[in-house]
């Protein structure tokens, strides 16, 4: 996986959770570094940059500099077949 700085991490994906649709193993994404809880005020409202538990991929989570890492479906965005990782 190349990092993207301390906001965002791109890869292939290699493996996926049972009840999750997208992104697909083989897949090239980018992925927000930053995982919120979902369940606190500022998650609620909307505002999740606030979130008091948020967890950071290569930092509170593992990931980031790693060879593979472990990241919610939610945060991956596709990239395109073409390029490399770098500045992704």
């Amino acid at each position: 996986m190349a990092s993207g700085g301390r906001t965002a991490i791109a890869g292939v994906v290699v493996a996926r959770g049972g009840e999750v649709d997208a992104p697909a193993v083989g897949d090239r994404v980018v992925v927000k570094a930053g995982v919120h809880c979902g369940t606190c005020a500022a998650c609620q409202a909307g505002e999740d940059r606030r979130c008091d538990r948020v967890q950071a991929i290569g930092g509170s989570r593992p990931g980031g500099h790693a060879e593979r890492g472990l990241g919610p479906a939610t945060h991956a965005f596709p990239l395109p077949d073409h390029g490399g990782f770098e500045g992704a």
